[in-house]
């Protein structure tokens, strides 16, 4: 018994697409929730560390941000 037909059309097509959207929908899942995990993550990090913090700030607040590290 072949795994592929050799008639493609002799299957259903429904079960073709259900096939297919198993695999592409779990693997779209995971890049999904890949990138949600990311881009939560930058959210959440610009809530805490907004950038305009630093756009706001006064220039002659500069030099001293500057010798800080992690600015």
């Amino acid at each position: 018994m072949e795994l592929w037909p050799t008639n493609s059309v002799e299957w259903p097509l429904n079960i073709q697409f259900e096939i297919l959207g198993i695999i592409f929908g779990r693997s779209f899942l995971q890049v999904a929730e890949f990138f949600l995990d990311k881009f939560v993550n930058q959210i959440t990090f610009f809530l805490f560390f907004p950038p305009w913090d630093h756009w706001l700030s006064p220039p002659h607040n500069s030099h001293k941000l500057s010798n800080q590290p992690f600015h």
